[in-house]
Protein backbone atom coordinates (compact mmCIF):
# COMPACT_ATOMS: atom_id res chain seq x y z
CA UNK A 1 0.00 0.00 0.00
CA UNK A 2 1.18 3.55 -0.87
CA UNK A 3 1.88 5.85 1.48
CA UNK A 4 -0.69 8.53 0.19
CA UNK A 5 -3.32 5.46 0.27
CA UNK A 6 -2.35 5.11 4.09
CA UNK A 7 -2.63 8.85 4.66
CA UNK A 8 -6.40 9.10 2.65
CA UNK A 9 -7.42 6.28 5.31
CA UNK A 10 -6.26 7.51 8.02
CA UNK A 11 -7.92 10.56 7.32
CA UNK A 12 -11.21 8.85 6.26
CA UNK A 13 -11.61 7.90 9.94
CA UNK A 14 -10.61 10.70 11.83
CA UNK A 15 -13.56 12.54 9.78
CA UNK A 16 -15.82 9.26 11.12
CA UNK A 17 -14.76 9.18 14.82
CA UNK A 18 -15.57 13.22 15.11
CA UNK A 19 -18.97 12.64 13.15
CA UNK A 20 -20.09 9.89 15.74
CA UNK A 21 -18.76 11.92 18.59
CA UNK A 22 -21.01 15.09 17.65
CA UNK A 23 -24.12 12.77 17.33
CA UNK A 24 -23.82 11.03 20.12
CA UNK A 25 -26.03 13.60 22.60
CA UNK A 26 -27.62 12.81 26.13
CA UNK A 27 -31.16 12.66 25.65
CA UNK A 28 -32.97 15.17 28.28
CA UNK A 29 -34.48 13.56 31.32
CA UNK A 30 -38.01 12.24 31.39
CA UNK A 31 -40.77 12.70 34.24
CA UNK A 32 -42.65 9.62 34.81
CA UNK A 33 -45.88 9.78 36.79
CA UNK A 34 -45.84 6.18 39.01
CA UNK A 35 -49.24 5.23 40.17
CA UNK A 36 -50.48 2.41 42.86
CA UNK A 37 -52.25 -0.25 41.42
CA UNK A 38 -56.34 -0.25 42.24
CA UNK A 39 -58.80 -3.01 41.74
CA UNK A 40 -61.49 -1.71 39.73
CA UNK A 41 -64.64 -3.45 39.51
CA UNK A 42 -66.73 -3.43 35.84
CA UNK A 43 -69.84 -5.28 35.01
CA UNK A 44 -69.66 -7.46 31.82
CA UNK A 45 -72.03 -6.40 29.56
CA UNK A 46 -74.12 -8.50 26.64
CA UNK A 47 -76.09 -7.01 23.91
CA UNK A 48 -79.71 -8.40 23.71
CA UNK A 49 -82.82 -7.35 21.98
CA UNK A 50 -86.05 -6.20 23.29
CA UNK A 51 -89.14 -4.86 22.76
CA UNK A 52 -90.50 -1.32 24.52
CA UNK A 53 -94.16 -1.78 25.33
CA UNK A 54 -96.51 0.67 26.94
CA UNK A 55 -97.93 0.13 30.73
CA UNK A 56 -101.48 -0.96 30.50
CA UNK A 57 -103.85 -1.04 27.14
CA UNK A 58 -104.03 2.11 25.09
CA UNK A 59 -106.76 4.55 26.09
CA UNK A 60 -109.61 5.35 23.24
CA UNK A 61 -111.19 8.46 22.42
CA UNK A 62 -113.83 9.67 21.09
CA UNK A 63 -116.23 12.59 20.42
CA UNK A 64 -118.84 13.15 22.62
CA UNK A 65 -121.41 14.54 19.99
CA UNK A 66 -122.06 14.09 16.79
CA UNK A 67 -120.34 16.04 13.29
CA UNK A 68 -118.76 16.53 10.26
CA UNK A 69 -114.44 16.19 11.32
CA UNK A 70 -112.70 19.70 9.41
CA UNK A 71 -109.03 18.96 11.11
CA UNK A 72 -107.23 15.80 12.34
CA UNK A 73 -103.91 16.52 14.02
CA UNK A 74 -101.28 13.87 14.95
CA UNK A 75 -101.11 10.56 12.73
CA UNK A 76 -100.06 7.16 14.23
CA UNK A 77 -97.03 7.06 16.08
CA UNK A 78 -96.47 10.79 16.93
CA UNK A 79 -96.41 11.61 20.11
CA UNK A 80 -99.09 14.02 22.30
CA UNK A 81 -99.21 15.98 25.09
CA UNK A 82 -102.09 16.11 27.76
CA UNK A 83 -104.57 18.08 26.38
CA UNK A 84 -103.68 18.66 22.80
CA UNK A 85 -105.98 18.65 20.38
CA UNK A 86 -106.06 15.96 17.99
CA UNK A 87 -109.08 16.80 15.76
CA UNK A 88 -112.45 19.04 15.66
CA UNK A 89 -115.64 19.12 14.37
CA UNK A 90 -117.69 21.71 12.11
CA UNK A 91 -119.02 24.14 14.60
CA UNK A 92 -121.53 26.15 13.06
CA UNK A 93 -124.62 24.36 14.08
CA UNK A 94 -123.32 24.52 17.70
CA UNK A 95 -121.95 27.50 18.21
CA UNK A 96 -125.68 29.23 16.90
CA UNK A 97 -127.54 26.54 19.65
CA UNK A 98 -124.91 28.36 22.22
CA UNK A 99 -126.09 31.85 20.81
CA UNK A 100 -129.74 30.93 20.82
CA UNK A 101 -129.17 29.45 24.69
CA UNK A 102 -127.00 32.67 25.81
CA UNK A 103 -130.03 35.08 24.54
CA UNK A 104 -132.64 33.05 26.29
CA UNK A 105 -130.52 33.09 29.66
CA UNK A 106 -130.25 36.93 28.97
CA UNK A 107 -133.81 37.29 28.86
CA UNK A 108 -134.75 34.78 31.43
CA UNK A 109 -132.55 37.18 33.82
CA UNK A 110 -134.28 40.29 32.69
CA UNK A 111 -137.46 38.58 33.54
CA UNK A 112 -136.60 37.06 36.99
CA UNK A 113 -135.33 40.63 37.93
CA UNK A 114 -138.56 42.58 37.31
CA UNK A 115 -140.59 39.94 39.05
CA UNK A 116 -138.26 40.31 41.73
CA UNK A 117 -138.56 44.08 41.88
CA UNK A 118 -142.39 43.48 41.79
CA UNK A 119 -142.49 41.36 44.41
CA UNK A 120 -140.39 43.33 46.71
CA UNK A 121 -142.91 46.39 45.86
CA UNK A 122 -146.18 44.70 46.22
CA UNK A 123 -144.56 43.22 49.68
CA UNK A 124 -144.14 46.86 50.88
CA UNK A 125 -148.03 47.44 49.60
CA UNK A 126 -149.20 44.39 51.48
CA UNK A 127 -147.18 45.06 54.72
CA UNK A 128 -148.99 48.27 54.82
CA UNK A 129 -152.16 46.22 54.79
CA UNK A 130 -153.43 47.69 51.20
CA UNK A 131 -153.29 44.78 49.27
CA UNK A 132 -154.95 41.48 49.77
CA UNK A 133 -153.05 38.48 50.40
CA UNK A 134 -154.29 36.39 47.58
CA UNK A 135 -152.96 38.98 45.31
CA UNK A 136 -150.03 39.39 47.23
CA UNK A 137 -149.45 35.52 46.39
CA UNK A 138 -149.78 35.66 42.92
CA UNK A 139 -146.68 38.02 42.42
CA UNK A 140 -144.72 35.77 44.84
CA UNK A 141 -145.26 32.43 42.91
CA UNK A 142 -144.78 34.58 39.40
CA UNK A 143 -140.87 35.37 41.03
CA UNK A 144 -141.00 31.91 41.93
CA UNK A 145 -141.57 30.76 38.25
CA UNK A 146 -139.17 33.60 37.00
CA UNK A 147 -136.53 32.18 39.02
CA UNK A 148 -137.21 28.85 37.90
CA UNK A 149 -137.61 29.70 33.89
CA UNK A 150 -133.62 31.22 34.97
CA UNK A 151 -132.57 28.01 36.23
CA UNK A 152 -133.80 26.11 33.45
CA UNK A 153 -132.15 28.88 30.66
CA UNK A 154 -128.60 28.50 32.34
CA UNK A 155 -128.95 24.66 32.57
CA UNK A 156 -129.79 24.79 28.90
CA UNK A 157 -126.91 27.18 28.04
CA UNK A 158 -124.19 25.39 29.92
CA UNK A 159 -125.62 22.15 28.16
CA UNK A 160 -125.07 23.64 24.36
CA UNK A 161 -121.69 25.48 25.76
CA UNK A 162 -120.43 21.74 26.65
CA UNK A 163 -121.49 20.71 23.13
CA UNK A 164 -119.71 23.36 21.48
CA UNK A 165 -116.37 22.03 23.61
CA UNK A 166 -117.07 19.10 22.74
CA UNK A 167 -116.30 19.66 19.05
CA UNK A 168 -112.65 19.56 19.68
CA UNK A 169 -110.86 16.35 21.04
CA UNK A 170 -108.31 16.89 23.51
CA UNK A 171 -105.71 14.01 24.43
CA UNK A 172 -106.35 13.07 28.12
CA UNK A 173 -103.12 11.55 28.68
CA UNK A 174 -99.93 12.30 26.83
CA UNK A 175 -98.40 9.08 25.17
CA UNK A 176 -98.32 8.41 21.39
CA UNK A 177 -100.98 7.46 18.76
CA UNK A 178 -101.17 3.87 18.46
CA UNK A 179 -104.57 4.21 15.82
CA UNK A 180 -106.06 6.66 13.89
CA UNK A 181 -109.85 6.39 12.67
CA UNK A 182 -110.43 9.42 11.74
CA UNK A 183 -109.96 11.91 8.88
CA UNK A 184 -111.32 15.05 7.48
CA UNK A 185 -114.47 14.86 6.08
CA UNK A 186 -116.20 12.12 7.76
CA UNK A 187 -119.52 12.41 9.79
CA UNK A 188 -118.52 11.00 13.14
CA UNK A 189 -121.37 9.69 15.41
CA UNK A 190 -121.17 10.51 19.45
CA UNK A 191 -119.15 7.75 21.27
CA UNK A 192 -117.79 6.60 17.84
CA UNK A 193 -113.64 5.61 18.32
CA UNK A 194 -111.45 8.53 17.07
CA UNK A 195 -107.90 7.80 18.42
CA UNK A 196 -106.16 5.25 21.23
CA UNK A 197 -103.28 6.60 22.52
CA UNK A 198 -100.42 4.57 24.55
CA UNK A 199 -99.05 5.80 27.32
CA UNK A 200 -95.38 5.94 27.47
CA UNK A 201 -94.12 7.52 30.47
CA UNK A 202 -93.09 4.37 31.93
CA UNK A 203 -92.50 2.07 29.63
CA UNK A 204 -91.80 -1.28 30.04
CA UNK A 205 -88.76 -3.30 28.16
CA UNK A 206 -89.31 -6.87 27.63
CA UNK A 207 -86.17 -9.11 27.04
CA UNK A 208 -85.72 -12.45 26.21
CA UNK A 209 -82.42 -13.64 27.75
CA UNK A 210 -80.06 -16.96 27.06
CA UNK A 211 -79.74 -19.92 29.26
CA UNK A 212 -75.90 -19.12 29.31
CA UNK A 213 -76.15 -15.69 30.91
Amino acid sequence: MSARIRVSLAILCSLVGCGSQRDARPEPARWVRVALPESIEQPESFPLSGTVVPQGAAQGLSFQVAGRVVSVGPREGEIVRKGQVLASLETTGYAASLEAASAQTRSAQAAAARAQDECRRMKIVYDKQSLAENDFLKFKLAEEAAREQLLQAQASEKIARKAHSDTSLRALVGGVITRRSVEPGVMVGAGQPAFEIAQVDPVEIQIGIPENL
